[in-house]
C-alpha cells in the first residue's frame, strides 16, 4: 500500500513516498498540503518509494494542481526529487524538465539522495 507523509523541517517541508502511489495519491496530498506549507521549498523523498505507475498525463495532472493550490506570495519555490533507484531518477529528471517548461516560476531538480537534495533546497534561488 502506498503512503505519502509529510514531515516539515526547518528550511523545507518533505513529502516521503512509501510504496508505489498513484497519480490520485498524489494528487490528494498535494490538494490537502500545498496551501498549509510552512516554507516554499519541498522535497519529494522517493528512497521508499516509486512513481513507476505514472504517466505524462498524471505527472501533467501533479503539476496542474500543485500550480492551483500553491501560494505564490512572490516567493520562487524550489522542488526537489530524490529516487534512489536508476528508474526514479531517469522519472523525476524527466518530471523536472517537462515541469519547467511549463512554469518557470519553479526549481526543479532531481537527485540520487536526499542529503544532496537538502544541500541544494538551501542555496539560494537562481536568477
Amino acid at each position: 500500500m502506498a503512503h505519502v507523509e509529510v514531515i516539515t523541517g526547518t528550511a523545507w517541508t518533505t513529502f516521503q513516498v512509501k510504496g508505489d502511489p498513484s497519480a490520485f495519491d498524489i494528487v490528494e496530498t498535494l490538494s490537502a498540503q500545498i496551501p498549509h506549507l510552512p516554507f516554499p521549498a519541498v522535497i519529494w523523498d522517493l528512497s521508499e518509494g516509486s512513481v513507476s505507475r505514472m504517466t505524462r498525463a498524471d505527472f501533467a495532472a501533479i503539476g496542474r494542481v500543485a500550480r492551483e493550490h500553491s501560494p505564490r506570495g512572490g516567493l520562487v519555490p524550489k522542488i526537489a526529487f530524490v529516487g534512489s533507484t536508476s528508474e526514479t531518477f531517469i522519472l523525476t529528471c524527466m518530471y523536472s524538465a517537462l515541469a519547467a517548461m511549463t512554469d518557470a516560476q519553479l526549481e526543479y531538480r532531481a537527485f540520487l539522495s536526499l542529503a544532496e537534495a537538502e544541500r541544494w533546497i538551501v542555496q539560494p534561488v537562481a536568477g
